[in-house]
C-alpha cells in the first residue's frame, strides 16, 4: 500500500513539473514570436518609409 501512495505521489510531482516545464516553454515560444512579430513590423514600417 506504502508503494501504491509512493508511486501516485511521484506520479503527480512527475505530472506538476513537466505541467511547469509545458508552461515555460510555450511563454518562451510566446516571448520569441512576439519579438519577432515586432521586429517584422519594425522592418514593414521601414520598408513602407522608403516609398
Amino acid at each position: 500500500m506504502a508503494i501504491l501512495l509512493f508511486a501516485e505521489s511521484l506520479a503527480r510531482d512527475a505530472y506538476r513539473a513537466v505541467n511547469l516545464l509545458a508552461l515555460a516553454y510555450f511563454d518562451a515560444i510566446m516571448r520569441v514570436a512576439l519579438d519577432m512579430n515586432l521586429f517584422g513590423v519594425g522592418l514593414v514600417c521601414a520598408f513602407a518609409a522608403d516609398f
